[in-house]
């Protein structure tokens, strides 16, 4: 008897924990299609000609546009993670390279600077189509950015770019 008792115990929990509780059937597990999935950006999505076409500066007394010369001021030329730099109609010269960062839509700059120490700076980013936006602290380089906020940055003299594509 007491056998039949818990046997019966049994198949009624396993029959609740299966339906819900309720006698209702549970929802149905639904698989992710790969093509919803948003795309996961790769250093080869940067490459191409990037000219700027905004920045700005924040500190302590405001945030500041950067001149940009009007479309004759600075453009990136990026391959494989390989930059190099032109202002106005100059030559282009090594600039530095750039890798993915391990935090969320960080892009690392690595160059040497004039003392020849290689300097790592890290740059939050947001790359949508044919524009580059990104921001970074230039009193903390090695430091991402908590945000895209100009304002919360004044004491860490913030920056912004956004940069057009201008091949595709």
């Amino acid at each position: 008897m007491r056998y039949t008792f818990a046997l019966a115990a049994i198949c009624s929990l396993a029959m609740f924990t299966g339906t819900g509780c309720n006698g209702t059937t549970p929802p149905q597990i639904v698989s992710v299609d790969p093509a919803d999935k948003p795309k996961e950006i790769e250093i080869k999505d940067f490459d191409g000609t990037w000219v700027l076409k905004s920045g700005a500066m924040s500190t302590e007394q405001g945030v500041y546009p950067v001149k940009t010369g009007d479309g004759g001021g600075v453009a990136l030329r990026i391959k494989d993670g390989v930059a190099e730099i032109r202002k106005g109609n100059g030559p282009w010269t090594k600039y530095g390279t750039f890798s993915l960062g391990k935090e969320t839509n960080c892009l690392q700059s690595s160059k040497t600077d004039a003392y020849g120490q290689q300097r790592v700076m890290k740059l939050r980013y947001k790359l949508e189509g044919n524009t580059l936006t990104t921001i970074q602290d230039n009193h903390f380089p090695d430091i991402l950015p908590d945000s895209y906020d100009m304002a919360a940055g004044s004491d860490r003299q913030r920056q912004s770019n956004t940069y057009e594509k201008t091949d595709r």
